[in-house]
């Protein structure tokens, strides 16, 4: 069976001479790549975008933390609010990974940021019968 040629032309140019069916030949192989390399495309699960790290509130009265438990991912940052009408706040780790310091009636703490995983419990170091926690995913 004579599948074709290749021959050089008088300007130095391959010149390929294929028969009908090795061009049929050719053409399925080809198509049959393309629609392989497509199904692999639609099978594969997406991989999902990064989230961008988030900034959760924990607002801080006489009585409690609210919410007392947040959970977060990793690189994600906290900042307490005092609402109290007349009482300092604080946050304070139990580990002693992060304080807030104190925070008078109408101030924000600077943005905490969890760069690890874990379970960071706090407390109010005015009042530490108040608690709560950060739990990082």
């Amino acid at each position: 069976m004579d599948a074709g040629t290749v021959s050089l032309n008088r300007s130095g140019k391959v010149r390929l001479s294929v028969t009908k069916s090795l061009g049929n030949v050719l053409r399925t192989l080809v198509t049959c790549l393309v629609a392989a390399s497509m199904s692999t495309l639609a099978v594969s699960p997406a991989t999902p975008a990064p989230q961008a790290p988030q900034q959760v509130v924990v607002r801080v009265d006489d009585d409690r933390f609210d919410p007392e438990e947040v959970t977060i991912n990793v690189g994600d940052k906290v900042v307490w609010r005092n609402l109290s009408d007349n009482n300092p706040a604080s946050a304070k780790a139990q580990d002693g990974s992060f304080d807030i310091g104190y925070l008078m009636p109408g101030q924000s703490s600077e943005p905490v940021l969890f760069a690890n995983r874990g379970t960071f419990k706090y407390y109010d170091e005015p009042r530490p019968y108040k608690t709560g926690t950060i739990v990082v995913k």
